[in-house]
């Protein structure tokens, strides 16, 4: 297995998943087989993961290896063992290895030192089977319980099947194993169902993998009214974006969102259609991430911490930096407190209004491109005009690392502010989801609200990441690639808008 520049723990990580592989996959064999697993390490942003490539080489006879030792310290059950190798083989003989080593998230505000890697990665897990559970369920059974409720002519223009993908999480190192102090900063490691060209889903319905669309995301882009930079990934351009963000909605915002909305209303969804509830919607409290689901108010008493925060750190920086960045940095905190006052009267009146009690469900939190997996038909030539409009067809949603049982309007404001490039496209898709979800929200009368709230709550999210950046209070968080500088200065365009 070639592991050159990979880190020493993914290195002996890398090497149990070798050795678990040959045992399943030479135990699987009338002879012995020799089993060669190839790694390719993916770029990203703070984990690593690596793409498997299991092969079989030419016959041998290995009689110095026991595949029941190979196995035995990763506790399977032949049920586990069979899960494995039939992900293998969808994958074409390719998984996906993630392995957790960071903790940086958009809830803990960018920080490495709240959250430990054991915790984000049981997150991220629960997201996947949440989201694949859901999609599933909401496609054999959530539009027939609106179609008998509303009648299928109305159903079909608002809410579509959805041909999303979610990976399945084949291997999972800290299943059954209690949280405690020692393990919480182990690096947990998964095995993931790898989709892509040749693999049984795109092969069954003659689709190719088609990665035009995230070549040609731009790397400067102007947003809400300033150009912003992006050197990492790029963003999607602004001819483009709201045919983008269209489909996103009909196929993975939509159905998953409503999956939990109609378990949350229907009392007879769940038992009619013997949907597991102990599995959908609940996986996250069962994987003990969070014991009550994330609100608008949650979000503005941790603004507020870190104001207070920031308020203490302050004087003591005084004489680390120049007169005119500490100048600087005390007419930001000013402006910063100011702004946080009045989310705290915003979440008041919210608070006020039953009509904005929206039920929780699964958010992804980052539904950009360079998430997805882009298809097309083989039969098509052109590959750009494929599907939907300007933007291919996506197949599979990855990366739920950002995932958190929550307001389905944090979701909705991430992809708004993050996805389009103006508050005319956001006011769009803001009021095509009001649009779309009513007929399941109307048997409570609930009210999804105006979009100009939660475009200030992520904006005062935007400066508290910032702010305490500049300060160097994230804790060891994602190392930002501006300068302090190029913070101040978008913290400025953060203040502007």
């Amino acid at each position: 297995m070639e592991t050159s520049h990979v880190s020493t723990f993914a290195s002996e990580i890398l090497e149990e998943i070798k050795t678990l592989l040959h045992g399943l996959i030479s135990g699987k064999k009338c002879r012995r087989r020799k089993v060669v697993v190839n790694a390719e390490e993916v770029p990203s942003a703070q984990q690593c993961v690596f793409i498997l490539t299991v092969e079989d080489s030419v016959e041998e006879i290995l009689d110095d290896i026991d595949e029941h030792c190979m196995i035995n310290n990763f506790n399977l059950d032949e049920q586990s063992k069979e899960v494995i190798l039939a992900g293998l083989g969808r994958g074409n003989g390719k998984l996906v290895v993630k392995i957790w080593k960071g903790s940086a998230r958009w809830w803990n505000l960018n920080s490495n030192s709240v959250d430990s890697p054991s915790k984000i990665a049981r997150l991220e897990v629960a997201g996947y089977k949440d989201a694949g559970l859901s999609i599933q369920r909401f496609n054999e059974y959530g539009l027939l319980s609106l179609e008998e409720k509303e009648g299928k002519h109305v159903v079909d223009e608002i809410l579509i099947k959805s041909p999303i993908i979610i990976p399945e999480i084949l291997f999972f190192s800290l299943d059954n194993v209690v949280p405690n102090q020692q393990n919480e900063f182990y690096h947990p490691w998964a095995l993931i169902e790898f989709i892509g060209n040749d693999t049984y889903y795109l092969t069954k319905n003659e689709w190719i993998q088609d990665n035009h669309f995230i070549r040609n995301m731009i790397k400067d882009r102007e947003e809400f009214g300033f150009v912003e930079p992006h050197p990492r990934h790029g963003r999607v351009s602004v001819e483009l974006c709201l045919d983008y963000a269209l489909h996103v909605l009909k196929v993975v915002i939509l159905p998953i969102h409503c999956a939990f909305f109609l378990r949350s209303f229907s009392n007879n969804f769940l038992k009619d259609k013997e949907m597991d509830t102990d599995n959908v919607c609940n996986t996250s409290r069962a994987q003990n991430i969070r014991s009550s689901p994330y609100r608008y108010h949650d979000m503005v008493s941790i603004y507020s911490k870190a104001l207070a925060q920031l308020k203490h750190k302050l004087p003591s920086i005084q004489n680390d930096i120049n007169s005119c960045a500490y100048v600087k940095l005390k007419s930001i905190l000013f402006n910063y407190e100011m702004c946080v006052k009045r989310l705290v009267s915003e979440s008041q009146s919210m608070e006020n209004n039953i009509k904005n009690d929206i039920p929780p469900v699964l958010c992804h939190m980052d539904l950009q491109p360079q998430n997805m997996i882009f298809i097309r038909k083989k039969i098509t030539i052109d590959s750009v005009n494929d599907f939907f409009g300007n933007v291919n067809s996506i197949a599979s949603v990855l990366d739920w690392e950002e995932a958190c049982y929550a307001d389905p309007r944090f979701d909705l404001i991430l992809f708004c502010r993050k996805v389009l490039a103006n508050r005319g496209q956001a006011d769009f898709i803001w009021d095509q989801y009001a649009k779309s979800i009513k007929s399941v929200l109307k048997v409570k009368q609930v009210l999804i609200g105006n979009i100009e709230p939660w475009l200030k709550l992520e904006c005062v999210h935007s400066l508290t990441t910032l702010v305490l950046q500049a300060m160097d209070l994230i804790g060891g968080g994602r190392n930002p690639w501006e300068k302090k500088i190029d913070l101040f200065a978008k913290i400025d365009r953060e203040f502007s808008r």
